[in-house]
C-alpha cells in the first residue's frame, strides 16, 4: 500500500481514488485499507451499513440489488479484514 495524492494505491495495479474513501476516514485505518480492496459495491454496502446504520434489507432496497448479494459483500468484507490482521 501506497499514499497518494490522488488516493490510496493497493497493490501496483489498483488506485482508489481519494474521494471514494472519504465517508470511511473515522473509520478504524486498518477498516480503511481494507475497503480500499473491496469493489465500489462492497464499499458502499459497507459505508451504508457502518456509517449510515442500515440493515442489510435496506441497503438492497436503496442499491436495488438482491439481500443475498449484500450478505455476499459482508462476507467479502470480514475475509478482507481477517486477511489484513494475518499481515
Amino acid at each position: 500500500m501506497r499514499l497518494h495524492r490522488d488516493g490510496v494505491q493497493v497493490r501496483a495495479w489498483w488506485l482508489v481514488p481519494r474521494d471514494a474513501l472519504l465517508a470511511l476516514e473515522h473509520l478504524d485505518p486498518e477498516i480503511v485499507v481494507a475497503a480500499a480492496t473491496l469493489a465500489p459495491e462492497a464499499r458502499d454496502v459497507l459505508r451504508l451499513s457502518r456509517i449510515d446504520g442500515m440493515s442489510g434489507e435496506t441497503i438492497a432496497a436503496v442499491l436495488g440489488i438482491p439481500r443475498e448479494r449484500v450478505r455476499g459483500h459482508f462476507r467479502q468484507i470480514i475475509a478482507r479484514l481477517r486477511h489484513r490482521s494475518q499481515w
